[in-house]
């Protein structure tokens, strides 16, 4: 039984012997027969079954042995319709200059103080105001001071000024909220999902596999410029030695007080962190997939996996996350083609891959290790921005994506 279990249960029993306590002080001896015994205990009973649902919260950060998961209780059907999702801007649906192209960086959007979003595209960011109207383009394509291969929009610090990462090139742009050029200055290049630690300064979090012998294995690093501060994010019971690159996925997220969320990509298992590298806690939601997933090409054996897209903190307590899982018809959505070297593969017929998918974004209660709400949404959630938004990616009936800033509203029952 793991702590989690065991602490329940200890819980509801405590409970369950007070309800036994009461019972026999409102009764005579006399009456206490053998019936209101067996009623008293099926009413405890009822009681565990009550805990066992809803069990009494444990602050997660107080979490007492990080090297246990939590089983998420899925509790979302007692709150159907809690999670609302409203459009609050529509970003790329006019043509010109504000149509986005479908590559680079286009998942990375923020939104600055003045409530603008910047969404990231391969050689600069372009500016939307906070109605979706295209406002201007910032950065050029290329390598020079303010020019980009890959911009990122991944955070407006505290003083409102954007940062902007590139992978390709291995640089931080800091960029003013007058769109003005204020910093630049060096990162490690090649790194999967970002985020940025709070307070003053360049500090990071980033998923990247590195091949080194101190390091090869921890998929998850701070770094500071290219000082690389700590390597970490591995449970205890993994065994570093077998991992290969693609174990270094993760989806990545930063509290308002520095604890790093980290999440793999094709299991429903998220990990709390400090900035020392210590695991506070993980969560996990059985059967994201059935089975492993197989890397490689989709194939009717081997079809497109569900997979965990994102993860956010709503407030201090609650956790967004989101999961997409293809749709029941995937099959009537793809076609098998040929590679160049013969190998027969599977790819959407429309060319777009959110096409084969519907999202579901959950909100998680750390404390109780639970998932009290869900909602489904018939489209491809990418990412959230701004506190308690999210972006849907669509298409236009030409074919280029336009982005849906969803608002988020928990209406608890």
């Amino acid at each position: 039984m793991s702590v989690f279990d065991a602490s329940l249960v200890t819980s509801s029993q405590q409970v369950s012997a007070a309800l036994l306590a009461v019972f026999q002080s409102l009764v005579t001896p006399s009456r206490y027969s053998k019936l209101a015994k067996s009623m008293t205990w099926v009413c405890a009973g009822f009681l565990l079954a009550a805990c066992a649902r809803d069990p009494l919260p444990v602050p997660w950060r107080q979490w007492p042995d990080g090297s246990t998961d939590r089983v998420l209780i899925d509790a979302s059907s007692d709150c159907s319709g809690c999670l609302v999702l409203t459009t609050k801007a529509t970003l790329g649906a006019e043509p010109s200059e504000g149509v986005l192209e479908d590559k680079g960086a286009l998942e990375y959007v923020v939104q600055d103080s003045a409530g603008r979003y910047w969404v990231g595209q391969r050689g600069a960011a372009k500016v939307f105001s906070p109605s979706g109207k295209y406002l201007r383009t910032v950065g050029a394509r290329g390598q020079g001071p303010f020019e980009f291969e890959f911009a990122q929009p991944v955070a407006v610090d505290e003083a409102g000024m954007i940062r902007l990462l590139d992978p390709r090139l291995g640089r931080e742009t800091v960029v003013r909220a007058d769109f003005s050029f204020f910093s630049d200055g060096p990162m490690p290049v090649g790194f999967g999902d970002v985020a940025r630690l709070p307070g003053n300064g360049s500090r990071y979090v980033l998923a990247k596999w590195i091949a080194t012998p101190e390091r090869v294995g921890f998929p998850l690093h701070i770094v500071s410029g290219l000082d690389i501060e700590r390597s970490f994010g591995v449970s205890p019971s993994v065994d570093t030695s077998v991992m290969t690159p693609s174990d270094a996925e993760r989806v990545l997220a930063v509290t308002a007080d520095g604890y790093v969320w980290s999440a793999t990509l094709d299991r429903y298992i998220i990990e709390a962190w400090d900035t020392t590298g210590r695991r506070i806690v993980g969560f996990e939601l059985p059967r994201l997939n059935e089975g492993t997933v197989r890397p490689g090409a989709w194939s009717w054996e081997n079809p497109p996996p569900n997979h965990l897209g994102a993860v956010a903190p709503f407030d201090d307590r609650f956790l967004l996350v989101i999961t997409r899982h293809r749709k029941a018809n995937w099959k009537d959505l793809v076609i098998e083609r040929v590679s160049p070297d013969g190998v027969p593969y599977l790819s959407a017929k429309d060319g777009q891959v959110p096409s084969l998918y519907r999202s579901r974004l959950d909100l998680l209660d750390l404390d109780r290790a639970t998932v009290v709400a869900s909602t489904w949404y018939d489209g491809w959630l990418m990412r959230f921005v701004a506190p308690q938004s999210v972006v849907q990616l669509t298409y236009s009936k030409d074919g280029w994506p336009v982005l849906r800033v969803l608002g988020i509203a928990y209406r608890q029952q």
